[in-house]
């Protein structure tokens, strides 16, 4: 308001800066406001921490040409938290606390994790799950011939196959 000064405190040391007729409390302890060279009454107020979710997945991207089941395993880093839930973007849900899931299908996957504490706070992180299939010519057709020159050889392998379709790798 205009014509009217204020200035908060902390524990009877003013907060730098704080000279507005609002304030949000970062730090627990005894509060008061100055108000045109009067003091408010004093309030306790306490600060709770709120949970900051965070996670780790591996592995990532998931080949299930490697891996049929597809399991990714996932460990919760989360802080201040003490429940979880998981949403694995696929329509499966999980309150395990480090989960593993099978991801059956390719694609990529919106992973979620909201962390809760018992003080009625919570954050969520979201990552994506890439899940692919390689083939490798083990796993070709009958059909596909290949053929691999020069053997043997160092550093440079050329593939070719039935069709003409030729190529190397350094």
């Amino acid at each position: 308001e205009t014509g009217i000064n204020y200035q908060w405190y902390l524990d009877g040391n003013p907060i730098a800066g704080e000279d507005n007729n609002t304030l949000v409390p970062t730090t627990s302890g005894v509060y008061t406001c100055e108000v045109d060279g009067r003091f408010s009454l004093p309030v306790s107020i306490t600060v709770l921490d709120a949970p900051t979710a965070s996670f780790s997945a591996s592995p990532n991207p998931v080949d299930l040409g490697f891996d049929p089941t597809g399991t990714v395993n996932f460990t919760n880093a989360s802080t201040f938290d003490d429940q979880v839930l998981w949403d694995f973007g696929n329509g499966f849900q999980s309150t395990a606390l480090d989960p593993s899931f099978p991801f059956t299908s390719v694609g990529n996957y919106d992973v979620q994790l909201i962390a809760y504490n018992t003080n009625g706070c919570s954050d969520t992180t979201t990552q994506n799950i890439e899940v692919i299939s390689s083939v490798g010519i083990a796993e070709a057709k009958d059909s596909d011939q290949f053929t691999l020159f020069p053997n043997p050889t160092v550093d440079i392998i050329n593939i070719s196959n039935e069709k003409g379709l030729e190529g190397y790798t350094a």
